[in-house]
């Protein structure tokens, strides 16, 4: 999430020296024009970032919206892996119980076998 803030940051600074070094390569005209000019200017520069922190900053809450749907589905999942680990252990319990009951009932088989030989 840093690295995102820190993208967007960068970017709007980029902007910003951007639109700067634009104004600064800027022919000079006379006095009287300049000053007529530059509020008209300045207005749609700040209109045009405002435009553009809106846009980032939707960015921004639509990329913290994306990050909770993964993060909650994370969540969900690692609680099914929990549950199926769970069930695969009590199965393998069982597992074990089945083969411990068939060992004995052979050994018990093996007995009654050898009793019959004799």
């Amino acid at each position: 999430m840093k690295i995102h803030q820190s993208l967007l940051a960068a970017i709007l600074i980029g902007t910003l020296a951007g639109s700067a070094f634009a104004n600064d390569a800027a022919p000079a005209a006379p006095a009287e024009a300049a000053t007529a000019q530059a509020p008209a200017a300045e207005p749609a520069t700040t209109e045009n970032l405002e435009q553009k922190i809106a846009e980032m900053q939707q960015s921004i809450d639509k990329l913290k919206a994306d990050i909770q749907t993964i993060q909650t589905t994370r969540n969900e999942l690692q609680a099914k892996l929990d549950q199926s680990d769970k069930d695969v252990a009590a199965q393998m319990k069982k597992i074990e119980e089945i083969n411990t009951k068939i060992a004995e009932k052979q050994k018990a088989a093996n007995a009654q076998a050898a009793e019959k030989k004799q």
